[in-house]
């Protein structure tokens, strides 16, 4: 498994770059780390494709993890998608 940092880009632009970098490599195995999230609540993003899980920290410091369909990982790539309606309404439904 792979772990990344988005260095403050939006998922789509990383993915772009990884892709570009690395043609072979499985996106399944890699961990997205998303600091930096255009959030109020959001601090940091950890998406787990191949486990189907993401990992919230909240500007509160407390942590979450929840099962999510990969399809509604992808939601994230769109940059008109809010992060934190994306988490109320996928995470913690």
């Amino acid at each position: 498994m792979v772990f990344v940092d988005t260095e403050g880009v939006t998922p789509l632009l990383y993915l772009r770059r990884v892709k570009a970098r690395h043609p072979m490599q499985n996106p399944l195995n890699t961990v997205i780390i998303w600091q930096h999230v255009p959030s109020s609540a959001v601090s940091e993003l950890r998406l787990r494709p191949r486990r189907r899980t993401i990992t919230v920290e909240w500007r509160s410091g407390h942590y979450s993890t929840h099962t999510v369909r990969r399809r509604d990982m992808l939601r994230l790539l769109d940059p008109r998608q809010s992060v934190g309606q994306w988490v109320n309404t996928f995470a913690l439904s």
